[in-house]
């Protein structure tokens, strides 16, 4: 889980920028 996690917060700091929403629904599904 902590490799899941570290990924996550790296996608979120570089949709800090660009609002992804593949990240925003992976964080919706989960």
């Amino acid at each position: 889980m902590t490799g899941v996690s570290t990924s996550m917060i790296n996608q979120i700091e570089s949709g800090r920028c660009k609002p992804s929403y593949s990240t925003a629904k992976k964080f919706l599904k989960v």
